[in-house]
């Protein structure tokens, strides 16, 4: 027999097969921006290994320069997380 999964119902009508976990810290304008620049080489550095994660979908990353936040989201499988 095959294995049917279902995914996790938030409401009747809200279910999901994805999770998503976002970090994120704030840069600054200081510096010429080095901050950013240093956020930037931290992700790269490590894209291998989030990349590598069991049930890995996506990585994006966002950085908002009115806000000065800088936001990476991995999304997921539901089930491997």
């Amino acid at each position: 027999s095959v294995l049917q999964l279902t995914m996790p119902d938030i409401t009747p009508n809200v279910s999901f097969d994805k999770v998503a976990r976002e970090m994120r810290c704030k840069w600054s304008e200081d510096n010429d921006k080095a901050s950013l620049v240093q956020c930037q080489e931290i992700l790269e550095a490590n894209l291998p290994a989030i990349k590598a994660l069991d049930g890995f979908q996506s990585v994006n990353r966002v950085v908002c320069g009115g806000c000065k936040d800088f936001k990476i989201i991995v999304t997921l499988d539901a089930e491997k997380y």
